[in-house]
């Protein structure tokens, strides 16, 4: 058997990616298209740009447009928080060596301690789960 060397066990880190922004992009864009439609229906707007006959206004068009428009942001906002969600939750993941049980962070190998005081700030304390507080119980350990 082989020990793994180089970057043979190695899964790239997916970037962290913010997802604050979305949900306004999205309303933004879906108050624009919502305010075109309003344009084109109260404003005039066929007959300025595409020499169009008067027409008359029509309510009930726009208020089924502005609402089709309305249900397929939703959509799109709702299936882009989940992607976002699930790239959030890949790029958590901590590539863990096989063989030793170091870490990579930054292309660079270390104990998970190091790992963790360095990614997330956190400090380290010793302790025995119970398992192992079991199996030592019958040895002393001189410190």
């Amino acid at each position: 058997m082989s020990t793994p060397s180089g970057d043979h066990f190695i899964i790239h880190p997916v970037p962290e990616y913010k997802t604050s922004y979305v949900l306004p992009v999205v309303i933004g864009g879906v108050v624009l298209v919502v305010a075109v439609l309003a344009i084109g229906e109260y404003g005039g707007l066929h007959e300025t740009f595409f020499d169009a006959v008067e027409r008359p206004i029509r309510h009930h068009e726009f208020l089924m447009e502005a609402a089709a428009v309305s249900v397929v942001g939703l959509m799109v906002t709702l299936l882009l928080r989940r992607i976002l969600s699930g790239l959030r939750q890949l790029s958590s993941f901590i590539t863990m060596c096989a063989w030793c049980r170091r870490v990579r962070l930054d292309g660079e190998w270390m104990s998970i301690e190091e790992c963790l005081r360095r990614r997330d700030r956190t400090k380290t304390s010793l302790g025995l789960c119970p398992d192992c507080y079991r199996a030592s119980a019958g040895t002393r350990v001189a410190l």
